[in-house]
């Protein structure tokens, strides 16, 4: 009884029909209570046996029909004790489930119209932006407090949005891309005239750094799904800075508050560590280093880089782009060579850094 009494000044955070539940069941509880002392009231007990019944079987066709259709269909009232970050915030901040095409398309709607939300990836939850709207790309830059070394991201949904400024990507850039993507891996490029065809206008201001820009195109169908209908969206992570990352939709609202304006609900991150960030800011001179090696691992990064520079080698010839290191053939070239053998030109000696 007196656990239960607990349950009930919690339902007053929950909503009115979930505080008549708990309430009507405290009542049964309080009539075994003065059977036992021989002091119950005549039809007591089969008066709040009746109320019980009629309010739990509202809940139970309450919760059916509001988690079967998109919109409420029976109310189950406003919490009586509304707090920051419960309860009273999910009635401005919409929490759809993202299995249903119909959630993605309001979330769509939220990000035309300026507004920011969190989405699942295939990584941890990430706050978004359209990057169409400058208004809200600055209102999620300015959520939390930023960090030098991690500024917000771009996110694409396919690398065919590029294929406008494909002439302005240097060719193995646009190669490791393809190769590379979909998937947990963000690369960091040069910023340039590349960045004017994807409509950013003001947004580019707020994403990146002066010289770079993280971008990506995720391993995630929710995600790509409201790409397509929004465009380019600007990316961060839905925590404040300095805090774990965010693995389910319940602390998206919990830790950013107002600043959130709906939230697509796929329950627990499929991952609990962030992307793998590599800088490709040298990919012209061969090499690449990285930020961060999250969910994707080093060596795999590095053996898909390896099957792009491979492609760049025609009549085996390497792409100046490549030239690998041949110091170790320093000695031979120095040992003096048959006559009667053809003459083997060596291409200017380079050492090439390891990758950060």
């Amino acid at each position: 009884m007196l656990f239960n009494c607990f349950v009930t000044v919690g339902a007053l955070f929950l909503s009115k029909a979930w505080f008549a539940y708990s309430l009507t069941f405290q009542l049964i509880l309080i009539s075994f209570l003065l059977d036992a002392v021989d002091a119950l009231p005549y039809g007591y007990d089969i008066g709040v046996t009746i109320i019980f019944g009629l309010v739990s079987f509202y809940c139970f066709l309450a919760n059916l029909f509001n988690s079967s259709f998109q919109t409420p269909q029976l109310p189950l009232g406003d919490p009586f004790i509304k707090l920051s970050g419960f309860g009273g915030g999910r009635e401005n901040c919409p929490h759809v489930p993202a299995r249903k095409a119909t959630s993605v398309i309001q979330i769509a709607d939220i990000l035309k119209n300026g507004g920011t939300c969190g989405m699942p990836t295939d990584t941890v939850y990430v706050l978004v932006a359209a990057c169409n709207r400058p208004d809200a790309v600055e209102k999620a830059y300015k959520a939390k407090v930023h960090a030098q070394d991690r500024p917000m991201s771009l996110w694409i949904s396919n690398i065919k949005q590029l294929q406008p400024a494909r002439h302005l990507i240097n060719p193995v850039l646009w190669d490791f891309m393809e190769a590379a993507w979909p998937s947990s891996i963000s690369m960091v490029i040069p910023r340039g005239p590349w960045m004017d065809f994807l409509g950013l206008g003001d947004s580019a201001k707020y994403i990146g750094t002066p010289q770079s820009i993280a971008i990506r195109n995720p391993d995630c169908t929710v995600a790509t799904h409201l790409m397509d209908l929004v465009g380019p969206i600007a990316t961060m992570s839905a925590n404040p800075t300095g805090e774990a990352d965010t693995t389910h939709h319940n602390q998206v609202y919990a830790k950013l508050g107002d600043k959130v304006d709906g939230v697509l609900c796929d329950g627990p991150s499929p991952e609990n560590i962030a992307s793998t960030v590599i800088d490709c800011t040298k990919i012209e001179s061969g090499h690449i280093g990285f930020f961060r090696v999250g969910v994707i691992p080093k060596s795999q990064v590095l053996q898909i880089f390896e099957e792009v520079q491979k492609r760049h080698m025609t009549g085996g010839q390497v792409n100046p782009t490549f030239e690998p290191d041949i110091l170790e053939h320093v000695e031979e070239e120095k040992e003096p060579r048959n006559e009667t053998e053809s003459p083997v030109e060596l291409g200017p000696l380079k050492e090439e850094d390891e990758p950060m």
